[in-house]
């Protein structure tokens, strides 16, 4: 996963590429959004329909060829498609991941298992804005796309050997896709049965929902708030560098040091979470953050970028692992799938609408007023999450 993430620029390389395209940040926003649209693939995959290894490769694979896709495409059209596709293939991946999480990890070394992977990710992505910065300025923009695509397709080759080749075992093997988590259940897959695993898939999403709609409801304000301004962030760093005259290069070079600064952090941050809670790291990440986005204003230079880059990538590493944290502390553990489906789709949800919310706001104001407006947004998050959500560690086992 991480080698599949080394080659994908976040918000940088769409941002730019789309601006290239466009000069309009509304439809800037459309375009980077398009990576969070896929909310159809989101709740069946954590129903276990696709619930084995078998799937994280698929989602690599998918990575690689809708990342092909965008490198050969040459209208808006083909572009939207293929990062439409990027986000369900990486879906796929990621809520699959999550329930082998909620199963296989005590409660007491959860936070800093995820907060592990967070890093992990993070650490590939400090090296991803430049080794694509370098990408573009010898081969062009949009051979970071076809770099995306080989290291995916690396990244699939070595699950596949891992859990087929050497006969390691399916560490969601064990998952059953409509009753309890971990008791050696398999998932039906007769074409005979087809229409019954469906009807059963809708059942437990809604017993779900309705059985946790507390949950879901406290702990969806601050997933989707999180997610939104985590977006807005990456987003309106690359389109600051733009305005002040930055090269493609120098952003990426911005993005690289706040990603090596964010990355520093996810050891030290699981163990407080572990060992103190949740929220001991989670309500001053939002504010860190929201502090960050307000000093966007102040940005005239290349050094005035990299510092609030270095200070919004301290924000989000003291949220490493957060999200996924809460959403397997709170995922009950007969229908953790289920569950973790519904809150990656909250968490896509406040992703989608960041991109969207800060394009619209700049095309009716300005970009500096849009990024103090997301700041309040992560005022209101970090507020609700201090008062709102009660202490999640703990909450389940």
């Amino acid at each position: 996963r991480a080698v599949g993430r080394v080659s994908s620029l976040a918000g940088f390389v769409t941002a730019v590429a789309c601006w290239g395209r466009a000069r309009c940040i509304a439809v800037l926003g459309v375009f980077v959004a398009s990576q969070h649209l896929r909310v159809s693939i989101l709740v069946p995959s954590g129903c276990g329909v696709v619930n084995s290894g078998a799937a994280m490769t698929l989602g690599l694979v998918g990575v690689c060829i809708s990342a092909t896709m965008a490198y050969a495409c040459r209208s808006p059209l083909l572009l939207f498609i293929a990062l439409v596709l990027t986000g369900c293939s990486e879906a796929l991946f990621s809520v699959s991941r999550g329930s082998v999480v909620r199963t296989a990890v005590p409660v007491r070394h959860r936070g800093r298992a995820v907060a592990m992977l967070g890093g992990i990710n993070r650490m590939a992505r400090a090296i991803g804005p430049a080794v694509g910065a370098w990408c573009s300025f010898r081969f062009g923009l949009w051979s970071t796309m076809l770099l995306r695509a080989v290291l995916a397709g690396v990244g699939a080759v070595a699950l596949h050997y891992q859990l087929v080749v050497t006969g390691s075992s399916d560490p969601l093997s064990t998952l059953r896709p409509f009753g309890n988590v971990g008791d050696g259940g398999k998932a039906a897959t007769s074409a005979s049965t087809a229409h019954g695993s469906c009807m059963a898939a809708v059942n437990s999403i809604m017993s779900t929902v309705r059985a946790n709609q507390t949950s879901i409801v406290t702990g969806g304000v601050v997933a989707f708030t999180l997610a939104l301004i985590r977006q807005a962030r990456n987003i309106v760093l690359s389109l600051k560098g733009d305005n002040v005259g930055l090269t493609s290069e120098s952003i990426g070079i911005a993005f690289s040091l706040g990603y090596a600064c964010d990355s520093l952090l996810f050891i030290p941050v699981g163990w407080v979470m572990d060992t103190h809670g949740r929220k001991t790291c989670g309500v001053p990440a939002f504010f860190v953050l929201s502090i960050g986005l307000l000093l966007i204003p102040m940005v005239t230079s290349e050094h005035g970028l990299v510092l609030v880059s270095i200070w919004l990538a301290l924000g989000n590493g003291l949220s490493s692992g957060l999200l996924m944290t809460i959403g397997t502390d709170l995922a009950p553990r007969a229908f953790a799938g289920q569950f973790i489906g519904v809150w990656h789709l909250i968490c896509d949800g406040g992703a989608l609408c960041g991109p969207l919310l800060l394009g619209i706001l700049s095309d009716a104001s300005s970009l500096d007023t849009s990024a103090m407006i997301c700041a309040g947004i992560g005022v209101f998050g970090g507020t609700w999450f201090l008062l709102c959500l009660p202490e999640t560690l703990g909450a389940r086992t």
